[in-house]
């Protein structure tokens, strides 16, 4: 036999965490910290490496290549190894390719 869903609290549960998303919203909009930005788009034309080549090359899909490659997205988590392998096959600098923009140049 199936327990009974109460819905009043099911229903509660679910404003609960609307307000902590909302709660989640307001602190990072009041804190900000800048965040990281990947110039690999940059570093595959320097060094002459196509983003189907370098996927080949790391064994990472095409469309993980193109995330990082987009200028505009901002870098939420890094896979090291992806990175380490990038920095391997071009030859650039860690510096070269993640960048810190700070809170104050952010549009």
């Amino acid at each position: 036999m199936h327990d009974s869903i109460n819905f009043k609290e099911l229903n509660f549960g679910v404003l609960i965490m609307k307000e902590l998303e909302n709660i989640i919203i307001i602190e990072k909009e009041k804190l900000p910290y800048g965040h990281i930005k990947c110039n690999l788009n940059k570093i595959i034309k320097k060094y002459g490496v196509s983003k189907n080549k370098l996927s080949k090359m790391t064994g990472a899909t095409y469309q993980t290549v193109q995330r990082y490659c987009n200028p505009n997205r901002k870098i939420m988590r890094v896979d090291a190894d992806f990175i380490s392998m990038i920095i391997r096959i071009t030859g650039c600098s860690l510096n070269d390719l993640l960048e810190y923009v700070p809170p104050e140049k952010i549009k």
